[in-house]
């Protein structure tokens, strides 16, 4: 007897479906989102042999899916978890566009028992707190870089002329800077003496009197604002803050990362480009080789979204895209890696430059090229995690 179940997630609750092996409706039930209602779950789910469920199959929509996922998976091995993307494409089976509840949860269960529809791969232990770890890990690195944006903006009011003083953006020296003085007057007033002895305190004595003298020459010269010094003020003291509690946090997580997996992240670590953020992330997100759906790099090409979406019909043929149907943190670590290789790796000559200039030569666009070396490194990347071989340049 092979039952289906499908379940639909949602927030407060959630709509079980159950159906046999002919698609007929054997019950269906809504659950609360918590004990009370995992217990109702499970009450129905034994009144059959786990041998007789074939698969509960889960939609995996927004977060609210994970305690419930947990729970099954400790009493029951056939889950299948898909992504929205995929249940959405199966509702135009329904030419009545009805849409509930019910509907939705009796066409998740239908899922694995009339198509070949593939489920999301979970990493499980070890492998799943990498990827969680590395994903908040880039959480924390965005919320940063926008809050050193929003600093800079307020810089650039009332001190116009800092990006003379820090020309690659905010750096540890300007910070400790605007601790002490916030605003060209306060520069001002300190003096030279005190302002150079912050100076080589903050940059580690890398710079000296030439440095203040110039801090010194373009705060008695600014044409900053001078109004609302008061709401500046607490804006900049605040971002400082948040600045050095997020590099903190990044530093954190990156010790952390560096203890999981260590000979994996080491085999990646010596392809050109890769380094001690993106390998994890690299790792975190294809997990085990055995789980992708082909024995070659172009499963990791397709993992990672990178693969064309093409659009042809008759004579027509649309522009070639990337499909982004993919994990894109996978995406990001690998063309992150990429432009290294390309543009500011030591070894010029590794093949990722190599091939981005061969696409270059020919016409191509920038990211054209880049795409064509992110390809590559797919295949790369899965090389070296089969044969757990290092990185050599043909």
């Amino acid at each position: 007897m092979g039952i289906f179940v499908g379940i639909d997630i949602g927030m407060k609750f959630h709509h079980c479906f159950f159906i046999d092996q002919d698609g007929k409706k054997i019950m269906d039930f809504r659950f609360n989102n918590n004990d009370e209602g995992f217990k109702l779950l499970f009450e129905n789910l034994l009144k059959y042999k786990k041998t007789d469920i074939d698969t509960i199959s889960l939609e995996a929509t927004g977060h609210y899916w994970y305690a419930l996922y947990e729970k099954l998976l400790k009493e029951y091995s056939q889950i299948k978890v898909f992504n929205p993307i995929l249940t959405s494409a199966t509702k135009n089976i329904n030419i009545r566009g009805i849409k509930s509840d019910p509907s939705e949860a009796k066409r998740i269960a239908n899922l694995p028992r009339l198509s070949d529809v593939l489920a999301s791969r979970i990493p499980e232990g070890m492998l799943a707190e990498l990827r969680d770890l590395s994903r908040f890990r880039r959480k924390i690195t965005k919320q940063l870089n926008s809050v050193i944006l929003y600093l800079q903006s307020i810089l650039d009011v009332i001190f116009p002329e800092w990006r003379e003083i820090s020309k690659n953006g905010i750096n540890t020296t300007l910070l400790t800077i605007l601790k002490e003085t916030p605003f060209p007057e306060q520069i001002l007033k300190l003096g030279k003496e005190k302002l150079l002895c912050i100076i080589r305190k903050a940059s580690k004595n890398r710079l000296g009197k030439e440095f203040a003298e110039k801090v010194y020459h373009l705060a008695s010269i600014t044409v900053g604002c001078t109004t609302k010094r008061s709401a500046y003020w607490l804006k900049i003291i605040d971002s400082i803050k948040q600045i050095e509690m997020f590099k903190s946090q990044i530093s954190e997580l990156d010790n952390e990362l560096s203890d999981m997996f260590k000979s994996e992240q080491s085999l990646l670590q010596s392809i050109p480009g890769i380094g001690k953020v993106n390998s994890a992330a690299i790792l975190s997100e294809i997990g085990d080789l055995k789980s992708l759906n082909n024995n070659n790099g172009q499963a990791i090409v397709a993992l990672a979204g990178l693969d064309p979406k093409v659009k042809e019909s008759g004579k027509y043929q649309g522009k070639r895209k990337i499909s982004k149907r993919g994990s894109r943190y996978l995406r990001a670590a690998i063309y992150e890696s990429v432009f290294v290789a390309v543009f500011t790796h030591s070894n010029k000559q590794n093949q990722f430059r190599m091939i981005y200039l061969k696409h270059k030569g020919r016409g191509k666009k920038h990211r054209e090229a880049l795409l064509a070396a992110c390809n590559k490194m797919c295949h790369v990347i899965y090389s070296v995690l089969k044969y757990q071989n290092n990185y050599n340049e043909p």
